[in-house]
């Protein structure tokens, strides 16, 4: 049931997050994405049933919802005209070795210091991705230089 709910709130953001997106730019949506999840990931480990784990879920499904397809989008913002097959296929490559090695990041800070800890570790990943995503989203109107 948690599940469904926090993915139900996933799912309802996709449309306006690409609207804010669009209208905005992607630091609108890339940068608060992160806070959000980042900051779910660290209650998480304070919720102590089920109504507040139903909470921090649904907080975490909508950080994930804002934020959906933002990588993908990213890449073809910043992707260059000749070349851009091989542009998007080593992007893609690099998002998945992330989606790759989150998990790794996660089991190991959980076997050395308990499963609090790595979620805590998790959501400090989000604060340094918001951080790096400030930084180096290109704003709009602006040149790549």
């Amino acid at each position: 049931m948690i599940y469904g709910v926090a993915g139900a709130v996933d799912a309802l953001t996709f449309y306006p997050a690409g609207k804010v997106m669009d209208r905005h730019g992607r630091r609108w949506v890339a940068v608060p994405s992160t806070l959000v999840l980042g900051t779910a990931f660290l209650v998480m480990p304070l919720t102590d049933g089920a109504v507040l784990l139903t909470v921090a879920a649904m907080v975490m499904g909508f950080g994930n919802g804002i934020g959906s397809g933002i990588v993908m989008t990213l890449g073809a913002d910043v992707s260059p005209a000749v070349g851009r097959p091989t542009h998007l296929g080593i992007w893609n490559e690099l998002a998945d070795i992330g989606t790759g090695v989150g998990p790794l990041v996660l089991s190991a800070v959980t076997a050395l210091a308990g499963l609090g800890a790595g979620i805590v570790a998790s959501g400090l990943v989000g604060f340094l991705a918001a951080g790096a995503l400030w930084r180096w989203i290109p704003r709009p109107g602006r040149s790549r230089a």
